[in-house]
This record gives structure tokens, C-alpha cells and sequence, in this order.
């Protein structure tokens, strides 16, 4: 079997999905992944490869691997509600991507002003060639340090 790994989307510490207050992600409905409690607004390509989608509001994005693998990066929970304000893209759908590029930044502080959960979910969302999913968690450095390793089949 091959190996994927999927490093950091951003700084901070990986932690399990369970502690993402939020169904969708903590029961794997659309996934398995991690989730990364940030610690600023840098989100970087957790790999090589295509931007695939992106949402209106700039808070959640998708990077197709080469191998591949759709990956989601959803930034923080119910984030959709800033409706794009204090968020910025720096890619285009379709744009290639290399590991640690720069995709989006996002206000933190403005976040947490809302009451908004800023943890944020990097989920597997095409499992048909992905046997296993193996997060890893703890201090993690945006585009350094792998948070996922997939066991291709």
C-alpha cells in the first residue's frame, strides 16, 4: 500500500475530530480527518495539488492532491456567518497549489469576537482509493509538519 501524508493547513495543535463541536465533522459524516485549533489566520495548501473549490465566503476550501485525495479545509465553525468579512483568498479555483502556499487568511481576533469556534477541520472527503486515515496530534506548523498520514489502496 502507499502512503499520503497531509501536512498542516495551519499553526497551532491537531487535535482528535471528536472535540469539533459540530456533528458534521466530530462523526466523520463527510470524513475522516484532524481538526487544528490555530493560532493565527495563515491557512496554507496541506499539499501538492489543485484548488478544487471555494466557497463564496472564503471560509472553507478544497485541495485535490496529486495523488488524487480531495481534501476540505473548513475554517472554523459557523464562520459562514461573518459572510466573508475579515476573510482573504490569495488562489483561484483551479489554481495549482504547492505544500505551505498561502490560500487564505483570516481574522482571528475578529472570530473570536463573534463568539465563533475558530478550531478547524482538514477532512478526507474522497475515500475511494484511501484504505485508512491516521491523524496526528499536537503542536503543528503550517506546511512543516504532517497531520495525516492515508494508506492508499
Amino acid at each position: 500500500m502507499a502512503q499520503e501524508i497531509i501536512y498542516a493547513p495551519f499553526t497551532g495543535t491537531a487535535v482528535p475530530m471528536t472535540q469539533v463541536p459540530d456533528p458534521v465533522f466530530s462523526e466523520n459524516h463527510i470524513g475522516q480527518g484532524v481538526a487544528v485549533q490555530p493560532a493565527d489566520g495563515v491557512v496554507v495548501s496541506p499539499a501538492d495539488g489543485v484548488i478544487s473549490a471555494l466557497t463564496r465566503t472564503n471560509h472553507a476550501f478544497c485541495v485535490t492532491t496529486d495523488a488524487g485525495t480531495e481534501l476540505l479545509i473548513h475554517i472554523g465553525i459557523d464562520t459562514v456567518k461573518l459572510e466573508g468579512k475579515g476573510f482573504k483568498c490569495y488562489v483561484q479555483k483551479g489554481q495549482r497549489v504547492r505544500r505551505g502556499d498561502k490560500v487564505m487568511k483570516f481574522d482571528l481576533r475578529l472570530c473570536q469576537k463573534h463568539n465563533l469556534n475558530v478550531i478547524s477541520p482538514c477532512v478526507v472527503i474522497s475515500s475511494e482509493e484511501i484504505a485508512a486515515v491516521q491523524p496526528h496530534t499536537g503542536p503543528v506548523k503550517a506546511g512543516q509538519t504532517p497531520i495525516l498520514t492515508l494508506e492508499r489502496t
